[in-house]
């Protein structure tokens, strides 16, 4: 299995939407937080582009994990996630 991990793109975003849809889908919820999330973090500015990455097989989008700007009081750090993998590709090495 060869796994390529380069940086998001634009047109990635339907793929990474899917990605933590069925990484972090649970039988009992509807929408699940963790997809919409990553679209928060992006709209309102807060990914740090050259930290927002994708995993593919075969150019399929099958992982993703990004970096956000935060703070803690005043001090500005950096979050980390979500990172999701999708089910077939977990607990395999890609995350």
């Amino acid at each position: 299995m060869v796994v390529i991990v380069r940086r998001e793109l634009t047109d990635d975003q339907a793929a990474i939407f899917a990605v933590h849809t069925a990484a972090f889908a649970r039988p009992d919820a509807g929408e699940v937080p963790e997809a919409r999330l990553v679209d928060t973090l992006r709209g309102d500015g807060d990914v740090i582009p050259a930290l927002a990455l994708v995993a593919l097989i075969n150019d399929e989008v099958i992982g993703h994990v990004l970096c956000s700007r935060a703070a803690i009081d005043s001090f500005p750090c950096v979050g980390l996630g979500p990172l999701g993998v999708l089910p077939a590709y977990q607990r395999r090495g890609v995350g």
